[in-house]
């Protein structure tokens, strides 16, 4: 839905949509055209691409988008960013060459009022399952901690690399204002730091 978006303001806006996206065993990389027939399909492959599971998923895209992508472009970068590989390289080395925007699709796994009782969960990259006691104190308050870790790391790799950021809380239930909200924010953003310069 968030590439639905981003796609869709392209058009809107006159501008070329790509794609360049990885799943389990297979990477896709559609051209950048204008036009709402090309976004739609765009949008199409996207969510027919099964999810990735590698662990240097990122870094690989990031070095086939400097590598493909002849022209400065916009780039964004649609992930949740828990992949553990090396990937803070490769994203300097591509915002260098263009205009990187890291959208971070932040689960609602990460957010405070987790269930209190015991919750089967699955690593996606791992395919393992486990069982956790969201009732015990010292396991919330673990939990917790990592996720604060994880976020201010990668807050600073963006940083050190210069690239803007887009958090997009994905909601439990449906709700198009969770995802709309900081798309437009965005580019209002954008759009008011475009009149400063």
């Amino acid at each position: 839905r968030v590439a639905a978006w981003l796609a869709l303001a392209a058009v809107r806006n006159s501008d070329k949509v790509g794609l360049l996206a990885s799943g389990d065993l297979e990477t896709r990389f559609v051209p950048p055209r204008k036009g709402a027939r090309h976004a739609l399909s765009v949008v199409r492959d996207v969510l027919a691409l099964p999810s990735q599971s590698s662990e240097d998923g990122l870094a690989t895209l990031l070095a086939l988008a400097g590598r493909t992508l002849k022209r400065r472009s916009v780039v964004f970068l649609l992930s949740d960013f828990l992949d553990t590989g090396t990937w803070q390289r490769p994203l300097a080395a591509c915002a260098r060459r263009h205009d990187l925007v890291a959208v971070r699709l932040l689960g609602p796994e990460l957010e405070a009022g987790r269930p209190t009782k015991m919750t089967r969960v699955r690593d996606p990259a791992a395919t393992r399952a486990r069982v956790i006691d969201w009732a015990d104190e010292r396991t919330r308050s673990i939990f917790s901690r990592c996720v604060a870790e994880w976020d201010a790391r990668v807050l600073d790799d963006l940083g050190a690399a210069r690239v803007d950021r887009m958090d997009v809380r994905v909601p439990l239930r449906r709700d198009p204002e969770a995802l709309s909200q900081p798309i437009l924010k965005f580019f209002h953003m954008r759009e008011m730091r475009g009149r400063r310069v």
